[in-house]
């Protein structure tokens, strides 16, 4: 019997010592656990928490209305609809990583209604997607749409319509601004009409003294259509060593006239005579240039351009202008002046809007290679290259197969279903065949 009793407690010591283990084990996790670091909000035009309230607890990392407080890498989905702001969208403060994703850009709509937008005030990796802006108005100094002051941001699928940028606010889309330290900015797969700015785009490197980093922007396969305003400003500083750069490259620019006297350009590099800026650079590739005028509206001016202290603009190549004001500039491989791209109506395809190239186009296989690399897509996410080279501009063309013929799956010069031919050929064999089989029966 004692020995038994004394099994007995073996086991149970054991069994005791094992559990003890697993609990101060589960205990363990629980106190060292990773704390969740993302917070998601689903927003639509009619949720409690509102797309302005998500967007400052993402900002600020504290609650805000009905929003939970942001923790790091954080993502507002903004469901279809139009969201009217009720004050200026404000600054981002904490580091961390945010993206701002609409549902597609044609039905997801952000109303200004007069106010200013985000100012991207610290480091991070910040998207803003598949929305449109419309109705902005910034007042305040140096304030712009989207402004990146610190961090890296990606605009991507975005329509920016129908803002209005001047006076003492001189960017309507993206500035580059006060950085102390390396900014990347990448504008892609967009359209800008109907705004009425100073610039649409701005690299403005304008840190204060000491040590700093190079502003660099990428603006590629975007439709910049029918604004009032200059198209890019390139600007450094004289305060820190780095450099601004901008590489801009397989856009449609066309129909655009110029704001101002005093910038009655497209691009302005490095604006002044000071010898104390450092560098800045312009890099165009693979762009289609038409029809855009300078301030009275009727002089040509795809290329008219002032070029300061220490600033280069450079043609890649692979650009095409229909006026002569290019030149002088567009002189490398696949440069085209005074050449019309034979573009189509400016339209709604898919999520976006395009000036499509029709057939013939001298843009079709007009793009040539350069860093950074020719988009693998175009605006619309059509794969590039349709042919053994790509296209200049934002727009790439598909070549009908030999099965549609043309348009829509439609036989060209007919109006027949590319279907409809051998239906028929099919019907006339059967009948062959069965009037065959009915004059061999007859004998």
């Amino acid at each position: 019997m004692f020995e038994m009793n004394l099994m007995k407690y073996k086991l149970l010591s054991r069994a005791t010592v094992i559990i003890s283990i697993l609990v101060v084990g589960l205990l363990s996790q629980l106190a060292f656990a990773p704390k969740a670091e993302a917070t998601t909000y689903n927003v639509t035009p009619s949720s409690a928490c509102s797309f302005q309230e998500a967007l400052e607890a993402a900002a600020t990392d504290t609650p805000v209305g009905s929003c939970a407080a942001g923790d790091g890498d954080d993502t507002v989905n903004v469901g279809a609809g139009t969201y009217t702001l009720s004050a200026s969208l404000g600054y981002i403060v904490n580091p961390g990583n945010i993206s701002v994703v609409g549902e597609n850009a044609t039905t997801t709509i952000i109303d200004g209604a007069g106010f200013s937008g985000v100012v991207v005030a610290t480091t991070g990796n910040y998207l803003i997607e598949n929305l449109t802006f419309q109705n902005f108005s910034p007042t305040d100094p140096g304030a712009a749409l989207i402004n990146n002051a610190a961090g890296n941001v990606t605009l991507n699928k975005l329509i920016i319509k129908n803002n209005t940028c001047v006076g003492v606010t001189p960017v309507c889309a993206i500035a580059v601004t006060f950085s102390a330290a390396g900014i990347n900015t990448t504008i892609s797969n967009s359209v800008f009409t109907e705004n009425t700015a100073f610039f649409l785009i701005g690299n403005i490197r304008t840190v204060n003294e000491g040590p700093s980093g190079n502003a660099t922007m990428n603006v590629f396969n975007n439709t910049i259509y029918n604004n009032n305003s200059s198209i890019l400003a390139i600007q450094n500083s004289v305060d820190a060593e780095g450099q601004s750069t901008a590489n801009f490259y397989n856009n449609t620019v066309v129909n655009n006239k110029y704001y101002a006297e005093f910038v009655d350009e497209p691009f302005i590099v490095n604006l002044g005579s000071d010898p104390a800026y450092f560098s800045a650079s312009l890099n165009l590739r693979n762009n289609i240039f038409s029809s855009n005028k300078r301030t009275d509206g009727t002089t040509p001016g795809n290329c008219v351009t002032s070029i300061g202290e220490n600033a280069t603009l450079t043609s890649d190549g692979g650009n095409i202008s229909n006026d002569d004001t290019c030149n002088t500039l567009f002189i490398a491989t696949n440069d085209k002046n005074s050449t019309d791209p034979l573009l189509g109506a400016y339209q709604q395809v898919g999520n976006t809007f395009v000036l499509p190239l029709q057939a013939g186009s001298p843009a079709l296989e007009n793009a040539v290679a350069g860093s950074p690399a020719t988009p693998s897509i175009d605006q619309r996410g059509v794969t590039r290259p349709q042919a053994a080279l790509a296209d200049s501009g934002s727009y790439e063309y598909v070549y009908p197969t030999p099965d549609s013929g043309g348009s829509g799956g439609t036989l060209a010069g007919t109006g027949w279903d590319a279907k409809t031919p051998a239906l028929i050929a099919g019907l006339l064999v059967l009948g062959g065949i069965l009037a065959t089989g009915y004059a061999v029966k007859r004998r």
